[in-house]
């Protein structure tokens, strides 16, 4: 009693937060109370949002049984990093995303601070589990998907929101692949900002396609050759991925499970994967409550990750661009102009090609046996994918990222 102890560390203030910096390691003592600003507990817990630091105020404290006491502020704030992005909170980093990923991402309920904690803790020791699942709703033209994110001790955090894309483009493929894509983009969130590596998640999803996608990693994905199914989703969790094993050395599996297991057996007594799927099958539920600027809409931007897309009217082509602009194509065409008076059109990778016969021939001899459209030897206009846009009749568009 009444003998000063000097410690080899370091306090900060970062609102109602004291944080001690000892050596290379920093922790965080919580508020006696809700409010309290100088009175905190003597119980130290790991403290990762070092990129508060940069805002936070140097402090002296006295260490006493009943706790930690703040006798004293300064005014001197820590020297900034050049490499620190500036954002003073994890929510604002998701409001950093472009708007095209935040809708993907959807509408997502924050947590406290301790329970962020929580999920960088079991981010890093890898006991995290992703859950999510996606919903149709043909006869109301809408879609949703939802997310979880929840450490072994209950903390989580959740998403739910829309999925956007034509009436025929909206597929449970596309719900259930938006639903692990978020989650994937809310972990990068996290290991972006708390400054993570390595790591590891488990996420689980009722789609057997999905799972065997990231099962297999993309590797057999043939991105250059073909936009394939749901292009926009698969061109940004492949990224995601890509960026976190080889930047963070974060590492994932993924796993398959049983949808509505709740049907049979009580929910308090599924495997917890089950019993968050059950919970995120409500929530997309509860998605189609979100207010307007949550719900489901036809037009689908081009992502910077995606570099471009094809679009027919207002509609983005999202599977194989060859077959289904053709398809659509033909459509347009048969419906409002005769064969023999139109322009033909033939998609090549990521060029478009209009072709414009010169010369009167036979309606015979333009038109295969099998009903496919006519072609021509002579090569009209070329749309490379060096332009941003180039409107051609039936506005079909080639739009860039």
């Amino acid at each position: 009693d009444g003998i000063e102890h000097l410690t080899l560390c370091s306090f900060f203030m970062y609102e109602n937060r004291l944080i001690m910096q000892q050596s290379n390691n920093y922790y965080e003592f919580y508020p006696i109370t809700p409010r309290a600003k100088t009175r905190f507990h003597l119980q130290a817990h790991p403290f990762y949002e070092t990129i508060l630091l940069e805002f936070a105020l140097v402090v002296d404290v006295s260490f006493k049984p009943t706790g930690i006491y703040v006798i004293a502020r300064s005014s001197q704030t820590i020297i900034s990093s050049t490499a620190a992005p500036k954002v003073r909170g994890f929510e604002e980093l998701y409001q950093h995303l472009s708007p095209e990923v935040q809708r993907k991402v959807g509408a997502v309920e924050w947590p406290d601070p301790h329970a962020l904690v929580d999920i960088v803790d079991s981010i890093q020791n890898g006991t995290i589990l992703g859950v999510s699942d996606g919903s149709v709703r043909t006869r109301e033209d809408r879609a949703s998907q939802a997310w979880i994110l929840q450490a072994p001790n209950g903390s989580e955090i959740v998403g739910r929101g829309p999925v956007d894309g034509s009436t025929e483009a909206r597929t449970w493929h596309r719900a259930e692949l938006q639903g692990q894509t978020a989650l994937f983009v809310m972990v990068s969130l996290f290991v972006q900002y708390f400054r993570i590596i390595g790591g590891k998640i488990t996420t689980y999803c009722d789609n057997q396609a999905v799972v065997s996608k990231l099962q297999k990693g993309w590797r057999q994905w043939r991105y250059r050759h073909t936009k394939g199914a749901d292009g926009d989703l698969q061109t940004l969790i492949r990224k995601t991925l890509g960026d976190l094993e080889s930047k963070t050395g974060l590492s994932y599996t993924s796993e398959w499970v049983q949808a509505h297991q709740d049907d049979k057996v009580d929910l308090r007594h599924l495997p917890r994967p089950a019993a968050l799927n059950v919970q995120m099958d409500n929530m997309t539920k509860e998605a189609y409550e979100l207010p307007p600027q949550w719900q489901t809409q036809s037009f689908i931007p081009v992502s910077r990750s995606e570099g471009c897309a094809v679009y027919i009217g207002n509609a983005k082509i999202t599977s194989n661009i060859q077959s289904t602009s053709l398809e659509q194509i033909g459509q347009r065409i048969s419906s409002a102009t005769p064969w023999d008076n139109c322009r033909h059109f033939r998609l090549n990778s990521l060029a478009i090609v209009a072709v414009c016969p010169q010369e009167t021939e036979p309606t015979s001899s333009r038109h295969s046996s099998k009903g496919h459209s006519p072609t021509s030897s002579n090569a009209g206009e070329a749309l490379q994918a060096g332009q941003s846009s180039y409107d051609l009749p039936m506005s079909t568009v080639l739009r860039r990222g």
